[in-house]
């Protein structure tokens, strides 16, 4: 039961680090917006979860997707897909130590991660998706990052149908 006055967090109102950050603590009454309490309820944790039914997991999944997928390059990302054999889209991301130390190879899986959750219905088409970062992404910004995603997965979309 909600307090009055309060709304559960179920979207994205103010960018993807509140919603983030609302749904790793069931129950959390966090700031005001629109005039109105926003509380963490668990279809909101649900909503942003990442499980392993959306990953790829195995060397063979990755290989399979490598091999016969259709592939789309940009200057941050190599994205290639191929139609898969699960319920929904899943991605699997491959950052390697070209991209840069530790804090920036994170810092890129993240930003993807998060792109992809939220994204992830829009896709709607049971596809597995590698995700490859060049050593651009390193020096990109999070918005030139998110772009790139973008611009790829609508390429990828397009010619996975045709």
């Amino acid at each position: 039961m909600l307090p009055s006055g309060a709304i559960p967090m179920t979207g994205n109102r103010d960018g993807v680090a509140l919603t983030k950050q609302l749904s790793l603590h069931p129950g959390f009454i966090g700031p005001e917006v629109g005039g109105c309490t926003v509380i963490c309820t668990k279809a909101s944790t649900r909503q942003f979860s990442f499980p392993k039914i959306s990953r790829l997991l195995d060397r063979a999944e990755f290989r399979e997707t490598l091999d016969n997928g259709v592939k789309v390059v940009d200057r941050n990302l190599v994205m290639i897909a191929r139609p898969g054999a699960t319920q929904g889209p899943r991605i699997g991301l491959i950052v390697s130590k070209k991209v840069g130390g530790a804090v920036t190879r994170n810092r890129v899986r993240r930003i993807l991660r998060e792109r992809f959750r939220t994204t992830r219905a829009a896709i709607g088409e049971v596809v597995d998706i590698v995700i490859i970062a060049r050593h651009h992404a390193a020096e990109a910004e999070n918005f030139d990052l998110v772009t790139s995603y973008d611009k790829c997965l609508k390429r990828l979309v397009e010619r996975v149908r045709s």
